[in-house]
Parts: structure tokens; C-alpha cells; sequence
């Protein structure tokens, strides 16, 4: 009787695996820097035909998201203190520079080094809307409807944002926000201005693990019978019939 020889597959010594390298926060509130070119942006900060700083935190809306609830931690901004009783009042819709409510108030643009394959996932809030470009394309543009936020999925409520979820190409990425202020109420209590945002860029590296050396002997036991049995069919010739 024939006796099998039972060897370890090579799919089953071969086992891909996927491990987190490293991740980091992609957040509101960690000092990134805002520009605009928008002059009644820039003459409340101290004049200019073009400004720019770095955003400070404001306090939000009681209708707003709670920024304390993000993951990972981030904080509402603007450019000047320009949320819920706030010491600043935004360029408003109606006003000269921003008569219908399409002037970009301010820009926040977002840069880290990604490799190929990272994964990136970013929830963005707005009072009262956004464009987002990642790496120079529109993603998600602004949505010029008006309620206690703009009404669009990118909002300023907590069921009110936008996920950009994508996988990075390798070299520098970025993310880059316009922000827009469609409200006509004359004080920031009735109408602060503010962006919100929190997400992670993370490194993904796909390997092949090393198959144990234990399971490497057991492979090689397994390809030397195998080789033995072949050489003595060789070599034994027929069988002589009984």
C-alpha cells in the first residue's frame, strides 16, 4: 500500500500580513497657519491687502460639535476670535467684501510626507461651509445654503460633516480648505464663523512574514523524501509480478 507523504504548503509558510507603522493626528488647533485675501480679513489683524497667522481657538455654538468630543482631540479656529461671543464678527454676507456670501474669508492648508498605500481619514466641520482639496483637487466644494450652519454635509452640527477618506500616492500631500461665511447676523453670538476638523494619516506597510525556522525544516525533511522516493522509482525498475 502506497503511504502518503504530507508536506506543509508554501502558501501556508508565506503568510502576508499588515501592520501600522506609525500614524499621525491631522487636526484643528495645533497651530496651523490660515492666509487671506480678503482686505476686511486682513484690517482686523492689521491691515493689508494680504494677510496671514496662525488660527486661534474659539469657543463654539451651543448647536455647533462639540470639539471636545473629537478623536483625536481638536479644536474650533478662525483667525481672529471670531466664534460664539466672540471679540470679532467675520466679513458677513451682504457686506462689500463679501456681498452674497461666496468670498473666502480664510485658507488653512494642511501638508504631511505620505508614502504609497497610507491611509488617510480626515471629518471636517464648518460655520459656515468649506471647499476641500486634496492634492490640488476638489473634493468636496462648498454648499451656499443657509441655515443655523450651511446646509451641506459639511456643516457645523455634530450629524453635519465630511469624511475624506483616501490612500496616499507617496511624496508631499495636502489638504486644503477655503472657508466661506454665509451668514447676515450682526454679532458673532448670531453669526460666528469657525472650522473644525480631526482625522490620521496613517503609514501601512504590507509585509511577508519569515516563516519560523522549526516550519522551514519541516518543509525541508518534506522536499528531500519527496526527492528520495523519486529517485528510487528510478532506479528500482518494474516490479516483477507475482
Amino acid at each position: 500500500m502506497k503511504r502518503a507523504v504530507i508536506l506543509p504548503s508554501l502558501s501556508a509558510l508565506i503568510i502576508a500580513t499588515a501592520s501600522a507603522v506609525s500614524a499621525a493626528p491631522i487636526l484643528s488647533g495645533d497651530g496651523e497657519t490660515w492666509t487671506s485675501a480678503l482686505v476686511a480679513v486682513c484690517a482686523q489683524v492689521g491691515g493689508g491687502s494680504s494677510c496671514s497667522g496662525t488660527t486661534v481657538d474659539i469657543n463654539s455654538h451651543p448647536a455647533w460639535m462639540d470639539d471636545s468630543l473629537t478623536v483625536p482631540l481638536a479644536s474650533w479656529v478662525s483667525y481672529a476670535d471670531t466664534g460664539y461671543g466672540g471679540s470679532a464678527l467675520a466679513p458677513r454676507a451682504g457686506d462689500v467684501s463679501n456681498p452674497v456670501g461666496h468670498a473666502v474669508i480664510m485658507e488653512i492648508l494642511e501638508s504631511f510626507q505620505g508614502v504609497a498605500g497610507g491611509a488617510l481619514s480626515v471629518r471636517f466641520w464648518a460655520d459656515d461651509t468649506l471647499d476641500i482639496y486634496y492634492n490640488n483637487v476638489l473634493v468636496r466644494a462648498a454648499v451656499f445654503g443657509q441655515d443655523i450652519c450651511a446646509n451641506a454635509p459639511i456643516g457645523c452640527q455634530p450629524g453635519e460633516y465630511w469624511d475624506l477618506i483616501d490612500v496616499t500616492t507617496g511624496g508631499t500631500d495636502t489638504i486644503r480648505m477655503l472657508a466661506y461665511q454665509v451668514g447676515t447676523g450682526p454679532n458673532p453670538n448670531s453669526n460666528p464663523f469657525g472650522v473644525l476638523y480631526s482625522g490620521t494619516y496613517t503609514e501601512v506597510e504590507q509585509a511577508n512574514s519569515v516563516p519560523e525556522p522549526a516550519t522551514l525544516a519541516l518543509f525541508g525533511v518534506g522536499a528531500t523524501v519527496l526527492s528520495l522516493r523519486s529517485l528510487r522509482k528510478r532506479t528500482a525498475g518494474p516490479r516483477p509480478r507475482r
